[in-house]
């Protein structure tokens, strides 16, 4: 007996793929966790509009949350803290700005491109092959 490894609804309908889409650069106000459950969960799946944007948004979501991190640790340093909080919140609400506009234009359809990302993520242990 032969089983089908992708079920009927690995097929995604255009809107859905775009509301994951979406979610994926919301996802990245939050950090870089979002935006990789949603590429190893759609990836290989529907036209791949979803797959495409949930990995611009890791790209663009990875370092912002490894800064904010190494902040938030080096806070904790006595006389640091005051540099390193404010610091973070700057590199979260750049983080967050860059989610909210890549959500708005992947809701609409369009694939949305970070500015000044790093192409970290380019061929990576994502990927199947």
């Amino acid at each position: 007996m032969t089983h089908n490894t992708q079920s009927a609804s690995s097929e995604l309908s255009e809107a859905k793929e775009r509301t994951i889409a979406s979610f994926a650069h919301f996802g990245g106000i939050l950090g870089f966790l979002p935006s990789a459950a949603i590429y190893l969960k759609y990836r290989g799946r529907g036209t791949g509009f979803a797959e495409q944007e949930a990995r611009e948004a890791m790209d663009f979501t990875l370092v912002p949350s490894i800064v904010i991190l190494v902040f938030m640790v080096a806070s904790l340093i006595p006389n640091i803290g005051n540099v390193a909080l404010p610091a973070a919140a700057l590199a979260w609400i750049f983080m967050a700005i860059g989610a909210m506009l890549g959500g708005s234009k992947a809701s609409k359809g369009y694939a949305y491109t970070y500015r000044f990302t790093p192409r970290l993520l380019e061929k990576s242990y994502f990927d199947k092959n």
